[in-house]
């Protein structure tokens, strides 16, 4: 199995999930997560004072890597390649399951 590692070198697509949303949305925790600048965000996103679920943002390009999810991998198997722990994985990303293709931080 290869394991895929990734640096943001281009922007990509985040689909706004159930556990993103909230009444006190704070960009800046959202920064904190995907490890971007607030500057280059709202450059390509435009001012946001609120997300709903299924919005579709921007993320800029950063230096935070993830993995992305290969066929056969589970969190406990993916937190043990990082030398981590599958509740980290499933906090840091506000998931409890993953799919393939998935962009997993670490």
């Amino acid at each position: 199995m290869q394991v895929s590692f990734a640096d943001n070198e281009k922007p990509w697509f985040y689909t706004v999930k159930k556990s993103d949303e909230s009444k006190n949305f704070n960009l800046l925790n959202f920064a904190q997560k995907f490890n971007f600048d607030l500057t280059h965000f709202e450059s390509l996103n435009g001012k946001i004072t609120k997300i709903s679920l299924g919005d579709v943002l921007v993320i800029p390009p950063s230096q935070k890597y993830f993995h992305v999810v290969m066929p056969t991998e589970t969190i406990s198997k993916i937190a043990k390649m990082y030398n981590t722990s599958e509740e980290k994985i499933k906090s840091v990303n506000k998931i409890n399951k993953i799919f393939i293709g998935q962009k997993i931080f670490i």
